[in-house]
């Protein structure tokens, strides 16, 4: 049986952290699942399963969007890595959006990526946001940041 990676984060009870929802509001799903594993077969399972998340090419975890509290696109390069650093994060790179777009993101606010390009995820084409797909942003210097979170017990 073929898992997508939201059943595996279920059976982990890891849902929260996969999704990155912060809301809590799997968090009593979470905790049932891991009370759940209790039995040596099924430890042994979620330890193969976590080791096989963890080794994943591209790495897991969460995408998301940091905005200067000074404002709206003011961060230059070195900034928006640093304020990353401040997350936990680095600075995500180009294939990390282009997944998170393809997973449905759409977000009409331009970040810096890890290869120093600034760009953001449209689903729909609409005014003010370019078409659909991963569009550049070239008429600045300073930006927000794409940041990315790898999963937290890979480490």
């Amino acid at each position: 049986m073929a898992f997508s990676i939201v059943n595996l984060c279920l059976v982990l009870g890891l849902l929260n952290e996969c999704s990155g929802n912060e809301k809590g509001e799997t968090s009593l799903l979470a905790r049932m699942i891991d009370r759940s594993v209790e039995r040596p077969a099924d430890q042994q399972l979620t330890e193969q399963i976590k080791s096989e998340l963890c080794s994943a090419t591209p790495k897991l975890g969460r995408l998301f969007h940091v905005r200067s509290p000074a404002g709206r696109y003011k961060y230059d390069l070195d900034e928006a890595r640093h304020a990353c650093a401040e997350q936990g994060a680095t600075l995500a790179s180009y294939h990390q959006l282009y997944e998170a777009w393809q997973d449905g993101l759409d977000y009409c606010a331009c970040g810096w990526l890890s290869d120093g390009t600034a760009r953001y995820p449209t689903q729909i084409s609409r005014r003010g946001c370019g078409g659909v797909g991963i569009n550049d942003c070239e008429w600045l210097t300073q930006y927000d940041a794409w940041c990315f979170r790898a999963l937290s017990f890979c480490d």
